[in-house]
């Protein structure tokens, strides 16, 4: 069945606006309705109503969650005067927080007598297939697993288009929590030494009773690990442990039992982490600070009797250890929020390809590469970054932004336990090491596997630090090989000349080069900061290098002939600078051999423009464009956030640059036409956009009239690598003075008088420009040489698509000719768009008045343009 007819212009906004006004006037009336129900009976509107309701999300804020969740429709008003919403057959008793797949919320489920947490999803990932599907998967595949140390699923459900989940309520904080209380105890204690520690007794209370010293407990009793930090001053205690190692060693060992569960069943948590981690039975934040300060004048032997919460739902056997030693009540661990979790045996992987999920702060190695396989491994890497911050108070891996954390995950060693916080248990400080291990062999096989070496206590060898000795053991007899070698061959006799030796093996040659791709989630293709590279007949792609995150992605990578026989180097440009250079040539083992920067050197100042000095690499080609062996790069490279663009000729071999053409505007595309001119010279084609067609904010004398009266336009451009001398400045309307570069003409030159976006049109002054209606929207895309047919007047023919908003049918397939004059329109309406395609320069030469397009009424140089 056909869909309702789009709806444009000030009659859709009408109708958006009497579907909101309807909306709000029923909830001021008290008419529950969900966001969900509107969007899907008005579906052609949807994406437009989305974006007002997410307004009025922000500037209709509700101090009261569930008073929120009630207006926006999530949550309908309860019967029972003793609740304040209700979703389905579930009463609503409190907010407990939002998840990155909705908000949780405490309810009571009256038909079986039991309180329950409800998973509810968020309005707009219900209205996503994937979302939907991966938060049904995370359901099904919890559901499954029944264990004491894993949070219970009860039922999964809908009610008016709302999706939830209940589960099982666990009546106690996060380990996150828990350690984040712990640690402020821990500094309270320390800041009130540091002011009064004439309040404390610094020996133990134990020692001095024993010789009958003391009859009573001093005021404050100072906790054993403190005690070196009051009789020795100088000594600094980082992060210290306030957790007791047997507490420690009880948590670690229920989240492993949980863990193996999980593992046996094909079950990957994913998102292993101390916030997904409850203690059911633990006591509230007020009761820990209760107890802290308590401990001043308790002895940690005496244990404080603390019941079960007899709201906990637990059924079967505790785990092994539950309790502790030092006054903590019983508590059981469970693993919570399967949302991130993958079915090993599922037929249809949802998981999106190469996809970077969970918190990075916690990610494994392979998950912070995006790796697709990832497999349980990856838990017990994450599982040892939450011991490492039990034991020390912080995670191994911090910086200031998420990519910088993943670098520092990729490449840096985590600080050994001990050197953070020496009273740390050996054995727990060195069985944290091992499951963090960057190469998942050289982890636990499994997690039955680190429970039964966490039970034995024992040293954990770490398969990296031997391999290290290993290496330097080698490192150390080949020294002493040359050392000795290099000696005889000094005092040998020399009878006659050297015998030639066997050639050392050598790498195999560089066979291409490219850049490691992921998709994103619009489908489209992005590029990484990873090199890939293939060696000799070896099919299989070996990273060559892998750039930090700070250089955002890898735009291209060309392998580039050095000399003409068969030299070789792979030359890649960040989109970032790093370090700031945006180009890099490396050789077949791996090292840069050579860099460059980009950024203007000569060029400071530009009219309408604020330049950083940081330009990255748009676009990376390759070419043979002199007479001379071997290649050349042809680069492009902006600043990004400004107009002006260089496209640079650069020997790979040194990263010389030989030649510079500036233009003012952006450049997407680049292609290298071998044999355009037909005498064996190449050609640049290049697609972009031009900034200063609609002229200068200030205009001066020499400065060239204004040719469209929109801000950016689509350009086509033919340039000749043998006209590109120095640096100069590419000579299309509007030059100016003002850029004291020799300038220099194009091949042919044209321009689609179009906005390529919503941008300004200055048809009626800058100061009252407009916006660009959708309906004038216009851009190139598919730029492609193709040989002309025989008996045309042309060397080749430039094919490129005329691309059009979605909702617009009007585009078309172009063709032209090498001077970029239109020929013909194969798939459009040719008079549609003829009247706006102007060449400005063909065959090296400005189009006169009686060969081309001149403007009827743009002012002329030095005029004032408002």
């Amino acid at each position: 069945m056909a869909g309702p007819e789009p709806i444009e212009g000030e009659e859709r906004g009408a109708r958006i606006g009497e579907i909101l006004n309807g909306f709000l006037d029923r909830r001021a009336r008290g008419e529950a309705e969900a966001e969900t129900e509107l969007l899907t009976r008005h579906s052609d509107l949807a994406d437009d109503l989305r974006r007002h309701l997410d307004m009025l999300h922000c500037i209709q804020p509700s101090g009261d969650p569930l008073e929120s969740l009630v207006a926006q429709g999530i949550l309908r008003c309860s019967s029972d005067p003793r609740y304040p919403a209700q979703l389905g057959a579930y009463k609503i008793t409190a907010f407990l927080g939002r998840g990155g797949m909705g908000v949780v919320l405490k309810a009571y489920e009256e038909s079986l007598n039991r309180t329950v947490a409800l998973k509810v999803l968020r309005t707009e990932l219900a209205m996503d297939p994937a979302a939907l599907t991966r938060f049904q998967r995370e359901a099904k595949a919890a559901a499954a697993l029944r264990h004491p140390n894993i949070v219970t699923i009860h039922a999964v459900g809908q009610d008016h288009g709302v999706h939830f989940m209940a589960m099982e309520y666990v009546d106690g904080p996060t380990l996150a929590d828990v350690i984040r209380v712990e640690l402020q105890a821990v500094s309270s204690q320390l800041s009130a030494i540091s002011q009064n520690s004439s309040e404390f007794q610094v020996p133990d209370f134990e020692s001095q009773q024993a010789l009958g010293r003391v009859s009573s407990p001093p005021r404050r009793f100072v906790p054993s690990w403190l005690r070196g930090r009051l009789l020795n001053p100088q000594s600094q205690i980082r992060n210290p442990q306030s957790l007791s190692t047997d507490t420690i060693r009880n948590i670690f060992r229920q989240l492993l039992c949980g863990l193996a569960c999980a593992h046996e069943h094909g079950l990957i948590h994913r998102d292993i982490k101390p916030s997904n981690i409850l203690l059911d039975g633990w006591p509230t934040s007020s009761e820990v600070g209760t107890r802290l300060e308590n401990s001043h004048q308790t002895s940690p032997s005496q244990d404080v009797d603390h019941q079960p919460n007899p709201q906990s739902t637990v059924a079967g056997p505790l785990p092994h250890g539950r309790g502790s030693d030092r006054g903590d009540p019983s508590f059981l661990l469970k693993i919570a929020d399967f949302g991130l979790a993958r079915m090993l045996t599922a037929e249809s992987r949802l998981t999106m390809p190469a996809s970077v999920l969970g918190t990075p702060e916690y990610m494994s190695p392979e998950q912070a590469r995006g790796e697709e396989q990832v497999d349980h491994r990856s838990d017990l890497y994450s599982a040892g970054v939450a011991l490492y911050e039990m034991l020390t108070g912080r995670t191994p891996f911090r910086a200031d932004t998420p990519s910088a954390v993943i670098h520092r995950i990729l490449h840096d060693e985590p600080t050994p336990p001990r050197k953070l916080n020496r009273a740390a248990d050996p054995q727990l400080a060195s069985l944290t090491l091992r499951l963090m291990a960057k190469r998942p062999d050289d982890r636990f096989a499994s997690a039955s596997e680190a429970l039964k070496v966490l039970e034995e206590q024992a040293h954990v060898p770490l398969p990296e630090k031997r391999r290290r000795q290993a290496r330097r053991i080698v490192q150390g007899i080949i020294v002493a090989a040359v050392v000795i070698g290099g000696g005889w061959l000094v005092t040998r006799p020399r009878a006659g000349p050297a015998r030639p030796t066997a050639a050392s093996a050598s790498v195999a040659p560089l066979r291409s080069v490219e850049v490691k791709t992921y998709v994103n989630s619009d489908g489209k293709t992005d590029n990484t900061t990873t090199i890939l590279a293939r060696y000799g007949d070896d099919p299989e792609a070996k990273v060559l290098y892998d750039f930090p995150p700070e250089a955002k992605h890898v735009r291209e990578a060309v392998l580039a002939d050095l000399d003409g026989q068969g030299t070789q180097a792979a030359v890649a440009g960040v989109w970032v600078p790093w370090e700031g250079k945006c180009l890099y040539a490396f050789d077949g083992l791996r090292r840069i051999v050579a860099s460059l920067d980009l950024s203007p050197k000569t060029v400071r100042e530009w009219p309408n423009c604020e330049l950083s000095m940081k330009f990255g690499c748009v676009c990376l080609a390759k070419a043979n464009l002199d007479d001379e062996p071997g290649d050349e790069l042809i680069v492009v490279a902006a600043e990004g956030a400004q107009y002006p663009t260089r496209i640079s000729i650069v020997k790979p071999r040194t990263l010389e640059v030989c030649a510079t053409v500036w233009h003012m505007g952006s450049i997407g595309q680049i292609l290298v036409q071998p044999d355009f001119w037909g005498d064996g010279r190449p050609a640049l084609i290049a697609k972009g956009l031009n900034n200063k067609l609609d002229g200068f904010d200030d205009w001066q004398d020499g400065d060239t009239k204004r040719l469209t009266e929109w801000d950016m336009v689509p350009v086509l451009m033919v340039l000749d690598p043998k006209e590109m001398r120095g640096e100069c400045l590419l000579d299309v309307p509007p030059a100016t003075h003002r850029i004291h570069l020799p300038p220099v003409l194009p091949r042919a030159y044209a321009f689609l008088d179009r906005p390529h976006s919503a941008v300004k049109n200055v048809s009626g002054g800058r100061a009252n420009a407009r916006r660009a209606e959708p309906s004038e929207i216009a851009d190139i895309e598919g730029v492609r040489a193709e040989p002309c047919p025989e008996g045309e007047d042309c060397q080749l023919a430039i094919r490129f698509a005329i691309k059009r908003p979605e909702g617009f049918r009007d585009g078309a397939e172009v063709t032209a000719k090498d001077d970029l004059e239109l020929w013909r329109v194969t798939t459009g309406n040719r008079e549609a768009w003829e009247p706006y395609w102007h060449p400005l320069v063909q065959n090296g030469r400005y189009v006169n008045e009686a060969a081309g397009w001149t403007p009827a009424s743009t002012p002329v140089a030095g005029e004032d343009v408002p």
